[in-house]
């Protein structure tokens, strides 16, 4: 490795170490104003891993909530059977139905929450890209 390769290289880390804490407390704070949001039990069950590697530094955001991949990648149209009992029971219209399968389709809510966490990752990272 030449000198300026070696300079090069200690500029674009310590470069890279102010940059990335702040990209990844501006990504931290857009994901709660605009992550989707029910009890907010996923966006309180995350943590941040920093790592660096030679040049390379790096964040890698962890969601520990069961179903933080499902929401962010979807589901699929799936059956819903009960698992106690002889029969599903919920509210439709102000009326008490009672069934014993349900052909669920994801809606329009879950089409618009697919890939909250993963588009804004992938804004991040070009980003961070264009800044190096």
């Amino acid at each position: 490795m030449s000198i300026e390769a070696g300079l090069f290289a200690a500029v674009k880390r310590d470069a890279a170490t102010r940059i990335v804490p702040a990209a990844t407390r501006a990504l931290l704070s857009d994901l709660d104003r605009t992550g989707p949001r029910r009890t907010g039990r996923m966006l309180r069950q995350r943590s941040v891993r920093r790592y660096g590697r030679g040049d390379t530094v790096g964040v890698e955001l962890i969601f520990r909530a069961p179903y933080a991949g499902m929401l962010d990648q979807g589901l699929k149209a799936h059956v819903i059977r009960p698992r106690r009992a002889k029969a599903l029971r919920f509210v439709v219209g102000g009326q008490v139905v009672f069934a014993r399968k349900v052909n669920w389709r994801p809606g329009a809510g879950a089409a618009r929450a697919k890939g909250w966490f993963t588009n804004r990752a992938k804004a991040w990272r070009r980003y961070l890209q264009d800044a190096a």
